[in-house]
């Protein structure tokens, strides 16, 4: 061999040397690296609210600006405040605000930071309980990333692992589609979010439990921020060509756990999305490139990653967020429920009704707008303000014109303005807790959707196709896709996007839209423009969250209700009057007429208001009844016992005839009767070991429960009141779980033993977790906070709900039930409604504002009938003045004194009003013995009179789930308050 051919050949070695040590680098390096599947940058924000509405009187910083702890940042002027001082109130100085003594709140930034958020402005209108103002904490920012590994790397993870971050391009804003994509592609049931998605995914509400104060500052944790990609480098972070080092690597267990201090406990504030998305590579560490040492490498920087994100707590997004952090999960998930519903025989006891529902979506009974899913046709429904009704090629909708007549308050559904889109049937493709989206069909084609939703005076309708719709009216065009036109007495504004408008033809693109909303009288052409501009963005949904805050009196429950629409941003609100004038800001200085009075137009994009907090009782306090009190109280609960007779085997009268054993018992329990107590104890338990016998049903025709797999929920086999057409549900089932709740309270074995079938029975009214055995919250509204009581809503009127006082029994045994199984996602959730059901009770039922020009002509003190379309003074059952009265009364429970005894409820004046109307023919009337009750909450004169009158009161006069012992025990425990 040639020198030549040696060195070509050395040559030729070193280059195969060369190459094969570059390929095993390269591979060893792929081998070491993981890149994320998903990744973002995060930072805790920290909210900023107000519990007091008023102007802004001065505003010292701007979005984008570096602030310091104690750096001011607006300051706020509140009526509401200065009427406080005025009455004494003691509102204290913190960190987050200072407190004038002219009502005026001055709010300052309590951590270092960035402000990213400022909604507020000079001279402008803030509401109370939402937040303005979001400070990004300095110092804070971390990347949140996900990897997919294998379990053998899994198991080599270590710590120390350097990782690069890269940040991501830019791409669109939230509300953007993508090209090709509908507006309503990507969301479950061909519209929005399904009835029951956790308001997190959604940009719900988060905040804790708290103190109330003027102002929210570092009482709010961070709010989680939707992302969007950026370009460059943030503060904080290392530029992308430099390794970020995550020591401390731990293992993370799988799923997502809330955010947690290094006790184990949960903390208040939490890290939040930052506006940034990344991408996340491990780096090996600097060693010789073996395969083992590369994928030990990888796994340190795994580790370390998974760290990051575990123990910073990332964004949470799998935490629940209906506003109760300290709730214990989701509430009736279907992993509970599913063995449960399992084991009850499956049967649907009446007629499954016609359902225009799209598959999958659990159907909507005792809605606002169940009168569009039920039946052979469609009922109009009532969207408050609007009205809104199908129609055979697309819908129509009214502004109603509210009516007053002695016995009644009217504003029927108005047929003013139509939209033909061609279709030849309708569908229910999505629905919330608020809202409704309708899906137009011709065959099985989509031609778009119609959203709708309490709160909200539009009509949304989004093509799916290229389209040409036709209106009823031709349209006088005011701008670029504007115009008006008008019905009657009420003008209509219109917008479209994406379209355009010709006489009485709307041309709409594929994901082009069409707004309708009626324009308030009075109206200028800048405020028409106002108008028109905040409506044109289609609604999508509507989100609901809750939390409480405050102790004892001060107690709140709040609602938070998010209303969304295709672009983001505001939209047009109503309140509702119990909301108050807080519930949001940006008023447009217009209203409506309506059956409630004049409600204003504001735009925004959030109501969030306020309920003081109702606490369910198990008993009455007897603490200030006199030995000889005692002595009469013991003495008649011996005679009420022997009168205990067969007990009704339906779902209602079987329901109160426990919940009447239940309170003798807590009664006999309380005076020391141990005899009547282990009596009453014994029959109780008896039978409600009958009523959750699970297995009852198959060989039994009463005093049994079924599931009913059309219709989705749980029926008692011998129905009553229509509750196989799912009417009153929660009527019913609130007087099982107040009465398992009060014996069960200290009886876990009990409370384990009822727990298949009472689960199931709150689960009817209360689930709260999508889990598809149920609806969520099946009655429970949370804009009205109320319930509905018509299962399928066949009437012109819309729903309808006649007790509030047994709405309010429902939640309060629901409470209890919650207490005696140690739920506390339940607890936090009945309370939630309770607190509403009972404000809702005295605002619209018991003592409501009948002083406004819409109610002239109305005779009455109460409205024992709230409807969708009216409000009326008669029951269903009887047009006896005592049994309209008493409706809003049973059963009295020892739940009901706080609420009725409290400032809303009108005081003594409001009582002897309804007193001295439904006992005009005497007390031994339907239900007289109720109002007899409530009458002694006038006073201590009143209390004894009443429990004189009580005594001449013959048997017949005491209702079949009350009893004279405990009518006695709360007339004197009335007159001992």
């Amino acid at each position: 061999m040639t020198w030549g051919n040696r060195i070509k050949m050395t040559v030729g070695i070193l280059v195969v040397l060369a190459l094969v040590a570059v390929f095993t680098v390269i591979f060893t390096q792929r081998q070491a690296q993981v890149i994320s599947t998903s990744a973002a940058i995060a930072s805790q924000d920290f909210s900023v609210g107000t519990d007091y509405s008023g102007t802004v009187t001065s505003t010292d910083a701007e979005v984008g600006d570096r602030v310091k702890k104690g750096d001011v940042l607006f300051s706020l002027q509140s009526p509401s405040l200065q009427k406080d001082l005025a009455d004494d109130v003691v509102v204290p100085d913190t960190d987050a605000y200072t407190v004038d003594d002219d009502g005026t709140i001055t709010f300052m930034a309590t951590v270092d930071g960035t402000l990213s958020q400022l909604d507020v402005r000079e001279g402008g209108f803030l509401g109370s309980g939402t937040s303005v103002a979001t400070i990004e904490k300095a110092g804070t920012l971390f990347v949140d990333a996900d990897f997919t590994l294998t379990p053998r790397d899994y198991e080599r993870i270590q710590d120390g692992a350097t990782v690069d971050v890269m940040l991501a391009q830019p791409a669109g804003r939230r509300g953007q589609r993508r090209p090709g994509q509908r507006a309503d592609q990507g969301r479950r049931g061909r519209g929005h979010r399904p009835r029951g998605q956790r308001p997190a995914e959604r940009g719900g509400l988060q905040r804790p439990r708290r103190e109330r104060h003027a102002g929210r500052g570092d009482h709010a944790p961070p709010r989680r921020r939707h992302p969007r990609r950026a370009r460059g480098h943030h503060a904080g972070l290392p530029a992308p060509d430099r390794g970020l080092t995550i020591p401390g690597a731990r293992r993370k267990t799988t799923g997502r756990s809330g955010r947690r201090d290094r006790s184990g406990s949960p903390i208040a504030s939490g890290p939040a999305r930052h506006p940034r998305e990344a991408r996340v590579e491990i780096r090996p560490a600097p060693r010789l490139p073996t395969l083992r040492r590369v994928l030990a490498g990888v796994a340190l920087g795994t580790a370390g990653v998974l760290v990051l994100a575990g123990c910073t707590g990332g964004s949470d997004t799998d935490a629940d967020t209906t506003g109760r952090p300290d709730a214990g999960g989701d509430v009736f998930p279907a992993s509970q429920v599913d063995p449960l519903v399992a084991a009850l025989p499956q049967e649907s006891v009446g007629t499954v009704p016609t359902m225009r529902l799209a598959d999958g979506l659990v159907p909507p009974t005792n809605t606002w707008f169940s009168g569009l899913v039920f039946g052979d046709e469609p009922t109009p429904v009532f969207p408050f303000p609007i009205s809104f009704q199908l129609t055979q090629a697309g819908f129509a909708a009214g502004l109603p014109v509210p009516v007053a007549s002695e016995k009644a308050i009217v504003s029927p559904a108005l047929p003013d303005v139509t939209l033909d889109v061609q279709a030849s049937a309708t569908e229910i493709s999505a629905y919330d807790d608020v809202s409704v989206t309708v899906a137009h069909l011709d065959g099985d084609a989509v031609l778009g959707h119609t959203t709708v939703a309490e709160g909200s005076p539009v009509v949304s309708y989004t093509a799916a196709t290229a389209q040409t719709d036709t209106l009823g009216t031709a349209v006088t065009t005011v701008g670029d896709g504007r115009g008006t036109f008008t019905v009657g007495s009420t003008t209509w504004g219109v917008a479209v996007t994406d379209g355009g408008l010709d006489g009485t033809a709307v041309r709409l693109d594929e994901g082009g839209s069409v707004v309708l909303v009626p324009l308030p009288d009075g109206a200028t052409d800048e405020q028409v423009r106002t108008v028109l501009d905040a409506a044109a963005s289609p609604l999508t949904s509507v989100t609901t969250a809750h939390r409480a805050s405050g102790s004892g009196s001060s107690a709140v429950s709040t609602t938070e209700l998010g209303y969304e629409t295709a672009a983001g941003g505001d939209t047009l609100l109503v309140p509702a009057p119990h909301m108050g004038d807080a519930a949001t800001g940006g008023g447009t200085g217009l209203g409506y007429d309506t059956i409630y009075g004049t409600v204003p137009l504001s735009i925004g994009s959030t109501l969030a208001f306020d309920a003081p907090v109702t606490t369910a009782s198990t008993g009455l306090d007897l603490s200030g009844l006199s030995d000889d009190q005692r002595t009469q109280l013991e003495d008649q609960v011996e005679v009420d016992v022997a009168r205990t007779a067969e007990t009704p085997v339906d779902t209602y009268y079987g329901g109160k005839a426990l919940y009447r054993s239940a309170m003798l018992l807590q009664l006999a329990r309380q005076l020391g009767d141990d005899a009547s107590a282990e009596t009453l104890r014994t029959s109780v338990v008896d039978r409600l070991d009958r009523w959750t016998d699970p297995s009852g049903c198959e060989t039994r025709e009463q005093e049994c429960f079924v599931y009913d797999p059309a219709v989705k929920g749980v029926v008692g086999k011998a129905a009553s009141f229509g509750s196989d057409e799912f009417n009153d549900h929660y009527f019913h089932y609130g007087y099982f779980l107040y009465a398992a709740g009060v014996v069960a309270a200290d009886d876990p074995e009990l409370a384990e033993r009822w727990r298949p079938v009472m689960d199931l029975l709150a689960a009817d009214i209360a689930s709260g977790a999508d889990n598809g055995s149920f609806p969520d919250r099946r009655a429970f509204d949370p804009y009205w906070s109320h319930s509905w009581a018509s299962g399928y809503s066949p009437f012109a009127d819309g729903n309808n709900q006649e007790s509030s006082s047994e709405a309010v029994n429902a939640y309060a045994g629901l409470s209890l039930w919650a207490a005696a199984t140690g739920d506390d996602a339940l607890g936090d959730e009945a309370s939630w409604m309770l607190s509403g059901e009972a404000s809702s009770a005295l605002a619209y039922w018991l003592a409501p504002d009948l002083t406004g020009p819409t109610s002239a002509g109305y005779g009455h003190a109460i409205v024992s009938l709230t409807w969708g379309g009216k409000r009326d003074y008669g029951t269903w059952f009887s047009a006896e003045p005592s049994a309209i009265a008493g409706i809003q009364l049973i059963p009295l429970s020892p739940t009901s004194v706080s609420y009725l005894t409290s400032s809303a409820g009108g005081g003594a004046r409001q009582i002897a009003r309804v007193v001295d109307e439904a006992s005009a023919s005497g007390f031994d009337r339907p239900l007289g013995d109720y109002v007899l009750m409530y009458s002694a909450l006038e006073g201590p004169d009143q209390a004894a009179a009443a429990l004189t009158a009580l005594a001449d009161l013959p048997e017949t006069g005491i209702d079949d789930g009350n009893s004279r012992a405990y009518a006695m025990a709360y007339v004197m425990t009335a007159g001992a308050r």
